[in-house]
């Protein structure tokens, strides 16, 4: 009995590790500790010897199991906190190599309200002020400018190292988000794209700056891809669609595709065919996506290149169900 109530003891503490954080667990581990010195000290039967010997093995043993599972959750804290700072490096890194791209995003708004901005000025100086035509320069300046604080605020979101915050939102959205600071590095490498957007929001229930950061990396791969194709060859076709109640990311382009020993390694760690890559960029991706409960696969295009697949799950009406696959 006295072994026993020590297994059971260890028992509840192994159970309860799952639930409780470290200060819970040695909180748990001393109320047991109480009850086997009380139990102890409340058994009059028996060689008072072999109770002390049998006391002492299940505290040791409860002790034991306490420091294993304190230095199990401790690994497990600084694995998190590892994965974490991967994951925001390769953000940044991400985010250093979409500069001109996102410098093009920004100029863009700017010149626009510049260009606004002196058109309503003339607008009011005229002997008879084109009161009407100010006001039109002055919402496009807001417009402008506006536009211009979302690439800020995406980029802002981007490179900050927070935890993984989950909310409802739309794979369009995130989609266009991504694509909003990727669009230039695109047109600045003569990639034609083209994307088929789901008509109806694929509703799902991710971390946002995560996902734009898969999707960012794919583009950034792929754009990669494109460069020994000639200008005429260089196609980059984005899908958005549901197929059994998922939400589904396809990307296709017409690179130097992928073959069949790549495609057994692409998301292995430190697997790289790319000069000073680091090997982490798709073992991210595949952690991130699992991490959401979805899937992400990559296999060769028929028609030379390769085909990156997001599948997620997805709150989608009933009627939406396999009409883009």
């Amino acid at each position: 009995m006295e072994i026993a109530a020590a297994v059971f003891y260890i028992a509840v503490i192994l159970v309860g590790a799952r639930f409780i954080s470290a200060k819970g667990v040695i909180v748990l581990c001393s109320i047991c500790t109480l009850l086997t010195v009380v139990s102890f000290f409340l058994t009059t039967k028996g060689l008072f010897e072999t109770g002390l010997i049998n006391c002492i093995i299940a505290l040791s043993a409860l002790y034991l199991t306490t420091y294993i599972i304190l230095r199990t959750q401790v690994a497990e804290n600084n694995a998190i906190n590892a994965t974490y700072q991967m994951t925001r490096i390769a953000r940044i890194q991400s985010l250093g190599e979409l500069t001109a791209s996102i410098a093009h995003e920004i100029n863009q708004p700017l010149a626009a309200t510049t260009a606004s901005a002196d058109a309503c000025r003339n607008w009011l100086m005229r002997d008879k002020p084109d009161i009407n035509r100010a006001i039109q320069a002055l919402e496009r300046i807001r417009r402008e400018t506006r536009r211009a604080s979302e690439v800020v605020e995406r980029i802002r979101r981007l490179s900050k190292n927070e935890i993984t915050q989950k909310e409802i939102c739309d794979l369009n959205d995130i989609v266009s988000d991504t694509l909003a600071l990727s669009n230039a590095l695109i047109e600045h490498h003569d990639i034609e794209l083209t994307w088929n957007r789901y008509d109806a929001p694929l509703i799902v229930h991710v971390d946002k700056v995560q996902m734009m950061q898969v999707i960012g990396n794919l583009f950034l791969n792929a754009i990669e891809a494109l460069q020994p194709r000639l200008v005429t060859e260089r196609f980059i076709t984005v899908k958005t669609f549901t197929m059994n109640a998922q939400a589904c990311f396809r990307m296709t382009d017409t690179g130097v595709g992928l073959s069949e020993e790549d495609i057994k390694h692409i998301f292995d760690a430190f697997w790289t065919k790319r000069d000073g890559g680091t090997g982490l960029g798709l073992t991210l991706c595949r952690a991130i996506v699992e991490a959401h409960k979805g899937i992400i696969s990559a296999r060769q295009n028929s028609h030379g290149g390769a085909i990156f697949e997001i599948i997620l799950p997805c709150k989608i009406n009933k009627e939406s169900n396999n009409s883009g696959a």
